[in-house]
């Protein structure tokens, strides 16, 4: 699961494909699912993930969390 949600995070906050595309491309068959599991994981909505739209604050939060799941996947 830590590959899916980093790989559904890279797309979330690199290309502007929908909630029903990331899902597939993660593997999710269920995009209402895939929106569960990606508020389970990171505490944050799909549309609060888009970074430009997040408060400093949790927007800071969240790219070292990212930072600290590539380090994770890479090792």
């Amino acid at each position: 699961q830590k590959e899916r949600m980093a790989f559904a995070l890279t797309l979330i906050n690199s290309s502007h494909l929908k909630m029903s595309e990331i899902a597939s491309m993660c593997g999710y068959k269920d995009p209402v699912y895939f929106g569960k599991c990606v508020k389970n994981y990171f505490g944050l909505s799909f549309s609060q993930l888009r970074i430009p739209a997040l408060p400093n604050r949790k927007r800071g939060a969240l790219i070292m969390q990212i930072k600290s799941l590539k380090t994770k996947i890479i090792l």
